[in-house]
């Protein structure tokens, strides 16, 4: 017969049908078989099929997202990558807003900088004694080639190391990282290695009521997952110092973002306040 014949071969109709669909999709493949007396079986085996398959996609995307969470936890390890990072959400706009507003610099003043990272804040406190802790040892030996005063050990072991008592501790993206319980063990080490009239400053994303849909999802995406809202920091702050306030910014970063400035001291002492802690009025939600 030609090719052009207007008479057909006769097709195996079930060989057709089979073709037509989809050779991965299960359910597609039992719902075929469904006829006579097997049709009951059958419905349960293509209802089976159905909610595997649904179950491997689920699955398939929480992999793609643990390995996304696992590559950026790579990247952001490493004194590059988080160099990049910082280039990338002009921290030093931020770091220069909260050591000129809430830091306030004297020379001479003893700064502990908890979770220093690359020890990019010594920077800015150029006449301070300055010391970084933190436990990456890639981002200690970065910060030790540029002749930065860090170690890479546990702020409870610093008075054991032989150093004085601190003037500030800061932490600047470190709290969210952790539980409530490791965030009390940080703030008692952090009192017990200040001076009577020494404070902590940390500085954290946060979520609030008039948060927008940009700014929420950034955080629900940051690789720390503890980030909390501004009365849950004030309630941890103020378990290791009685005398706290937390104030919320939304300047600090060029983009939607919600920062928790965490304050506080041991004794009454005036604490840096540039936004009231709640009557301040949120921008726009985006």
């Amino acid at each position: 017969m030609t090719p052009w014949s207007s008479e057909s071969t006769p097709v195996d109709r079930d060989t057709t049908d089979s073709q037509k669909i989809d050779p991965r999709n299960r359910s597609a493949r039992a719902l075929t078989t469904v006829s006579g007396q097997d049709a009951k079986g059958n419905a349960f085996a293509a209802i089976d099929a159905y909610v595997t398959e649904r179950a491997g996609i689920a699955l398939t995307r929480r992999a793609n997202k643990y390995c996304y969470r696992m590559l950026r936890g790579r990247i952001l390890d490493s004194s590059r990558g988080y160099r990049l990072f910082r280039w990338l959400i002009k921290a030093d706009r931020s770091m220069r807003i909260i050591v000129s507003e809430y830091v306030k610099p004297t020379p001479g003043m003893r700064v502990l900088d908890i979770g220093c990272g690359n020890a990019d804040l010594a920077a800015f406190v150029p006449d301070c004694e300055y010391l970084g802790v933190d436990s990456n040892a890639d981002y200690i030996a970065f910060a030790r080639q540029r002749n930065i005063d860090v170690i890479e050990a546990d702020v409870a072991q610093l008075l054991d190391l032989g150093y004085e008592f601190f003037d500030v501790a800061i932490g600047v993206g470190l709290l969210h990282h952790l539980k409530d319980d490791q965030v009390a063990n940080v703030l008692n080490a952090c009192r017990a290695v200040l001076r009577p009239q020494g404070r902590i400053l940390f500085v954290e994303p946060t979520f609030h009521p008039e948060q927008g849909t940009i700014s929420r999802r950034l955080m629900l995406s940051d690789r720390g997952n503890f980030v909390r809202e501004q009365d849950q920091y004030l309630h941890l702050a103020r378990q290791a110092f009685p005398h706290a306030n937390v104030t919320v910014r939304h300047d600090l970063n060029p983009f939607p973002y919600a920062h928790a400035i965490v304050q506080a001291t041991m004794e009454p002492v005036a604490v840096t306040t540039n936004i009231e802690p709640t009557t301040s009025a949120a921008p726009a939600a985006l």
